[in-house]
Order: C-alpha cells, then sequence, then structure tokens
C-alpha cells in the first residue's frame, strides 16, 4: 500500500512535516516562480519552516544542509536525484515604446543598431551571450550595450519595462508583462531554444517527510506551468 507523502502513520498516530526545510533556487526562478508559492505550501503544512537560499551560486548540499535545489540547466553532480520541472523557452523582448523609438529589429543582424541589455556573469563577470537560431542551429551571439547589470537578472527586466533596450530572457521571467503588454516579443523566429529547469536534492533512501511533502507540492505546481501558453 503507498503511503502518502502529506502524512504518514506510525504507532496509529498520524504524524505531520515538520522541521526546516533548506531550499536553494536561483533570482529569476526564484522570484518569478518558487518565492511566490512558500505561503500556499506552509498553509498546507503550518509545521514546516522554510529557510530559502536565493542565489545564482551552486550549493553543497552536504556541506551547507541544503534539502532541495532548483536548478537551470542539467547538474554535473550524479550523486544528486534531478526531477525536471519544465522546459523554459527564450524570449528576445522589449517595452513598445523603446520598438517606436529605435525601430523593431528584424533579424541579428540589425541587433548591431540597437540596445541590448547585458546581463554579467556571476563567475566571469563577462556579458551572457544571447542565444539564437542562425542557419538551423543555435549559435551565441555577442550583442552590445549601454546597460550592464550584474548579480540580480531581475533588474535587466526593470530596465527592460522602462524603456532601456532589447533583452534576451526565459519567458517565464516576462510572462505577465507579454499578457497586459507591457512588453512583446519580436524575432520570435530565432530566439533560441529552451533551458530545462530541474529539482534536484540528493539520494536518500528515507527522505525526511518534509522534503517529500515540498517535492511533491513543486512537482504539482509544475504541471500548470508546462501547459501555460503564451
Amino acid at each position: 500500500m503507498a503511503v502518502s507523502t502529506r502524512t504518514s502513520s506510525i504507532g496509529g498516530h498520524q504524524r505531520e512535516p515538520s522541521g526546516t526545510l533548506r531550499l536553494s533556487v536561483p533570482t529569476s526562478y526564484g522570484h518569478k516562480r518558487v518565492l511566490p508559492l512558500l505561503p500556499a505550501f506552509r498553509a498546507r503544512y503550518p509545521r514546516v519552516e522554510i529557510d530559502v537560499h536565493v542565489s545564482n551560486r551552486s550549493v553543497d548540499f552536504a556541506a551547507e544542509g541544503f534539502d532541495v535545489a532548483i536548478r537551470i540547466l542539467p547538474p554535473s553532480d550524479s550523486s544528486l536525484v534531478v526531477r525536471k520541472l519544465e522546459d523554459a523557452a527564450f524570449v528576445v523582448v522589449a517595452a513598445p515604446g523603446y520598438l517606436r523609438r529605435a525601430g523593431t529589429p528584424q533579424t541579428i543582424a540589425d541587433l548591431q543598431q540597437h540596445e541590448c541589455i547585458q546581463f554579467l556573469r556571476p563567475a566571469s563577470g563577462r556579458p551572457l551571450p544571447w542565444y539564437l537560431h542562425e542557419d538551423g542551429r543555435e549559435q551565441e551571439i555577442v550583442t552590445a550595450g549601454s546597460y550592464c547589470v550584474s548579480d540580480d537578472v531581475t533588474g535587466c527586466i526593470t530596465l527592460l519595462r522602462h524603456g532601456a533596450g532589447l533583452l534576451q530572457t526565459l519567458r517565464f521571467m516576462v510572462e505577465d508583462e507579454l499578457r497586459d503588454g507591457t512588453l512583446v516579443k519580436v524575432m520570435s523566429h530565432c530566439a533560441g531554444s529552451a533551458r530545462p529547469v530541474s529539482l534536484l536534492y540528493p539520494h536518500r533512501r528515507a527522505l525526511p517527510l518534509r522534503v517529500r511533502v515540498f517535492i511533491d507540492f513543486i512537482v504539482e505546481k509544475s504541471t500548470a506551468w508546462r501547459r501555460a501558453k503564451l
């Protein structure tokens, strides 16, 4: 008989998930996907406290005592269990006001005439390339612009919304703005592929109940994310 991940029975007594859940999420996915859900998770499991680490830094599960992490791109550590949540698609976007002022790019070559907001890689401090399709395959394209943002990619979104330029980002970062028209997609024919987003946790014979119910909760929510279409 399957044991529910919400509660389990020991000696005839129901046991609720409890204790501190240590969670690591990247800044972009944390702000747009995970953090908004945590109050609902705690409403369901009020005895679970949450210690959430919002950063793009890779964490050491054993040394730092994390229970669960969410990461974009597949992990290199084979000791971790990987549960795919969704494929996050790239888009190139801009504010309508910027496009009225600067025109709408149609080709990769057109980007040379535009302000392309730059996000600096945390590890190297160098601008992140844009991933665009050209000649039937995805290529890394070096763009240029007067705005560089480091550490927090949401700073790029703020600049974008206020007409600073063009940005390539993952679609989940700008879903709300695309729906309400604050931002619009451009160059959809070459905007790039998608990147997997995965839930990671260490291999253990017996996961703590608080970890099991959190995994179930996030996987349940990810079904709606995968179905969402703009």
